[in-house]
Parts: C-alpha cells; sequence; structure tokens
C-alpha cells in the first residue's frame, strides 16, 4: 500500500540513475535492465544524449517505454519488438467508476472532475503507464483533495504484461475511484507469460523520476 503522494519537481533522473532504479524497484538484476535500456536507446526509443553532467533527463515515458521492453519479452533482444508491439495495441476504456456518494466526499461536495490517469492511455500503454507514474510522483487536483479529506487513503496501481501474444492492462483505485485501461485482446493462447507489478515498485521509480 502506498499513501496519496504530494506534488513533485521536474525529473531529475538520468539513465543510469533509472536503470538503478528500475532494478532495484522491480527486484531485476541490474545487468537485465541496463541491456533492455541499451537496446531502447540504439533504437532511439528513449531520451539520448551526452553523458556524465551532460546526460539528458529521462521522461516518465522512458520509464514505461523500459518497464515493458522488461516485461514484455523474454529474451533482452526482443525487448525492442516488444515495445513497438505493445505500443500499436488499441487502448480500450473500462471507465472511471466511483460510488455516487463520492460526490459529496466528507460532507462538501467536490466540484471539481474527478480524474485519475485522464485521457492520456488514449494514446498506448507507455502513454498510460507513464500516466500513472506522474500520478504516483506528483499527484493532481482531484487526489490532492481527496487526501486531505481522507488522510489516510491508499492509491492503488496494477500494471500487467503478457506475451508472445501481447495484451497489458493498468488499473488504478483512490477512494472508491477506479480507472481501468486495457490494451490489445487478451486472448487464451495455450502458452503465454505475465508480468505484473503494483503501486510499491512503481512509487520507488516514480521517486526517482521526481528527485530534486
Amino acid at each position: 500500500m502506498v499513501a496519496a503522494p504530494v506534488i513533485g519537481g521536474w525529473s531529475m533522473a538520468n539513465s543510469r540513475e533509472l536503470v538503478e532504479s528500475v532494478s532495484s524497484a522491480l527486484e531485476l538484476p541490474l545487468t537485465e535492465v541496463t541491456g533492455h535500456m541499451r537496446f531502447l536507446r540504439e533504437e532511439g526509443l528513449v531520451t539520448t544524449g551526452g553523458r556524465g553532467i551532460t546526460a539528458p533527463r529521462m521522461t516518465h515515458q522512458d520509464a514505461a517505454s523500459l518497464i515493458c521492453s522488461l516485461y514484455g519479452a523474454a529474451l533482452m533482444k526482443d525487448g525492442v519488438t516488444s515495445v513497438k508491439a505493445l505500443k500499436a495495441l488499441p487502448a480500450v476504456s473500462q471507465g472511471v467508476r466511483r460510488p455516487a456518494a463520492y460526490s459529496h466526499a466528507g460532507g462538501r461536495a467536490y466540484d471539481g472532475r474527478v480524474d485519475l490517469l485522464g485521457s492520456e492511455p488514449q494514446a498506448g500503454v507507455v502513454a498510460g503507464l507513464a500516466a500513472a507514474l506522474r500520478l504516483l510522483g506528483r499527484g493532481n487536483e482531484f487526489i490532492r483533495y481527496a487526501s486531505h479529506r481522507f488522510p489516510e487513503a491508499q492509491l492503488n496501481v496494477r500494471f500487467s504484461v503478457q506475451y508472445p501474444q501481447h495484451f497489458a492492462s493498468l488499473t488504478v483505485r483512490f477512494v472508491g475511484v477506479s480507472d481501468i485501461w486495457t490494451f490489445g485482446q487478451r486472448g487464451k493462447p495455450r502458452t503465454r507469460k505475465t508480468s505484473a507489478c503494483d503501486e510499491v515498485g512503481l512509487t520507488e521509480i516514480a521517486k526517482c523520476l521526481e528527485a530534486p
């Protein structure tokens, strides 16, 4: 369980720091994560640039692409192909759901938009996961309001990827509100593998991206 986040600053992580964070947060070998990042960089699927103090700052989309590469393929060399395949999957919103009573949370109506991931996942699984990472790191107007009303509230996130027939799902829940997206057709191939993570690991990655 992860407490509701507060707004953070601009992303300060470079490629090496992001790789180390993902390795630790998802409990994956550093060499494996490093290799996936190298292939993504060579293919131009993550931010590239100088080194050392001139190394570019990594984005939430970069982190999402790296996670998709790690979770979408059995072999490191297939990560790039998997990221491209995942990006091509159609996004389907299952809708934002909330209890009817929530519109008067704590006895006072919330007149803003009840919003978790917004419309960003429409652009695909990488954009959707990037939105979830931003939410975990920065929050948004609705989460800050609800966190004030419900200080013990927990923000829950689950992200899963199935391969070799690619399918992904992303679920975010907070104080009775849920936002669920699927990407592609789940299907039931005879051989399939699924990798998943939740807000615990993803929050570590989000904090790395938001660190001052």
